[in-house]
């Protein structure tokens, strides 16, 4: 798949707003964001078509506002997007014309979307300075943060992600997930290698069709009291449930959320815990 970006310095943005129906089998034209790049002097950067003093509007059927955008290894301190609400209205394929891509950009602290709503994929992995993150309305697609500096995650909106990934943040001690009720299709739900994360509080979840809880160092408590139902929604993919090498975490707490799964009939690796654990 060809795509045409610009290139900002460091600066790759690719946003799709083409004028013209798109043909089905053909490939989709990405074109490129005409705007331009100002340092504010102030530790920010404005990008002109990205900065809401304009709306920009995507008159593809199946996007609305931007349809992909890619910040990779930048040296931006901040980005914030006020007025994007949506990188995806209806069906959009391929998948990755609907992203918010962030990797890489070693300054980057913030980044605020208060008002997005949805989006195919929003991922944010290896931005090291990752202090703030603001996805209040956020309420599906694939979500992903990994590689931050974050000391919490909240993100109250979500209710149907298609995958949900927490991994590698050193010092993130808290994810906050409280609508979350089911990861749906090929949804996987995985938390790993979060080295201060001391307890995991789904209160709602009830389905997903894969769970990995691992390697997270000081993970004392699993609070999945709703989850009952491990099991994709295709027949050909197997359904996992994968509680390894989490050592404060009581490994009869692992068994029993395995022992009330309703009809699992998958594959299951629950090692490494805390076996001198005991539970009520």
């Amino acid at each position: 798949m060809m795509r045409r970006a610009v290139g900002l310095v460091a600066l790759s943005i690719l946003v799709g707003c083409g004028t013209s129906k798109v043909d089905a089998e053909a490939p989709p034209v990405i074109e490129p964001c005409a705007g331009t790049r100002t340092e504010n002097g102030d530790g920010t950067t404005t990008i002109a078509c990205l900065d809401g003093t304009k709306e920009l509007v995507c008159t593809r059927p199946d996007c609305s506002g931007i349809s992909h955008l890619q910040i990779t290894g930048t040296d931006l301190a901040r980005v914030s997007l006020p007025t994007l609400t949506s990188v995806m209205s209806g069906g959009c394929w391929p998948p990755y014309l609907c992203a918010l891509e962030f990797h890489d950009n070693p300054k980057l602290g913030s980044i605020s979307l208060p008002a997005l709503v949805h989006a195919n994929s929003v991922v944010i992995r290896g931005n090291g300075s990752l202090t703030g993150l603001s996805l209040p309305a956020l309420t599906g697609g694939e979500v992903v943060v990994a590689g931050s500096a974050l000391e919490s995650l909240s993100l109250p909106a979500l209710e149907s992600p298609w995958h949900l990934e927490v991994s590698s943040n050193a010092v993130l001690r808290r994810i906050e997930v409280p609508a979350l009720a089911a990861l749906w299709d090929l949804g996987d739900l995985t938390i790993s290698d979060n080295a201060a994360l001391a307890r995991l509080d789904m209160p709602a979840l009830v389905t997903v069709s894969s769970l990995t809880v691992r390697g997270n160092a000081v993970l004392a408590s699993m609070d999945l009291p709703a989850l009952t139902t491990v099991k994709p929604n295709l027949s050909w993919v197997e359904a996992t449930v994968d509680i390894q090498d989490n050592p404060v975490l009581p490994q009869c707490q692992a068994e029993a959320l395995l022992a009330r799964l309703v009809g699992f009939t998958g594959t299951a690796r629950i090692s490494g815990n805390d076996t001198a654990a005991t539970c009520p």
